[in-house]
């Protein structure tokens, strides 16, 4: 087991690397693709890019793109040999079960990071880019973004890594709530802690704006509201298969 684990690890280290290389060689590519959701809500026709404003932003940012991006690529792979380590341990019903609950994280994980990059960031970069102000709307001064690309960049991953984040909660409420480790009145007890904690979370996880923080704060209390609703009907359903049998 140790010897597979390395071999393991020395796989992904390797994957990384390779991913890592590929990543800064096509980086102006991957540039524009964080990018787009910003360009594309410009008005047509304008011709606005990004600054930095010390010698090795831009030298840094390409940097941090080929960390992050082979992170995200990888995260399924990490997830796959996690699997594949731990599946000859397991029973025949407990692989059936972790292989859903395997296959759901990667559906989730897909369509969090679709919705995160063609719907919530484009909206935000919208609704931040309504505040400037221009000569049709004011005449002593202008207000028009002037976008550091590093903060634009940090802006993006994190937006994309919350979104990532979102898609592992659903799947560890539904092993703790299918496999009895908590019940509805616990999480109906715990209900205004949560409350309280998911804004708290919002504010740590989120970029630094009260609109994402309230939005997070928003996702959070959603998913704990839902995980209440999925139990109750669970343990409805539950009750109706043990009176048939």
């Amino acid at each position: 087991a140790t010897t597979e684990l390395k071999a393991r690890i020395f796989y992904l280290f390797v994957s990384f690397i390779m991913s890592f290389a590929l990543c800064y060689l096509y980086s102006n590519e991957y540039l524009y693709l964080l990018s787009k959701p910003l360009i594309d809500s410009f008005e047509e026709g304008e011709n606005r890019g990004f600054i930095f404003t010390h010698m090795s932003e831009a030298f840094l940012t390409t940097l941090f793109i080929s960390i992050c991006v082979p992170f995200f690529m990888l995260i399924p792979y990490l997830a796959y040999s996690l699997w594949l380590f731990i599946v000859p341990g397991l029973t025949l019903n407990e692989r059936v079960y972790a292989n859903e609950k395997l296959l759901l994280f990667f559906f989730l994980f897909l369509i969090s990071f679709l919705i995160c990059y063609t719907q919530i960031i484009p909206y935000m970069c919208a609704f931040f880019l309504n505040f400037e102000v221009s000569d049709t709307k004011a005449i002593f001064f202008n207000i028009r973004l002037e976008a550091k690309i590093y903060d634009y960049i940090l802006f993006t991953i994190q937006s994309i890594l919350l979104s990532g984040v979102f898609s592992i909660f659903p799947i560890i409420f539904l092993v703790l709530i299918e496999g009895d480790f908590v019940h509805s009145s616990i999480l109906l007890k715990w209900r205004p802690l949560m409350f309280v904690l998911s804004f708290i979370l919002g504010g740590f996880l989120s970029p630094p704006d009260i609109f994402s923080q309230i939005f997070v704060a928003f996702a959070l209390i959603t998913l704990y509201e839902t995980s209440i609703f999925y139990l109750f009907f669970y343990n409805r359903l539950k009750n109706i298969r043990h009176k048939v049998v």
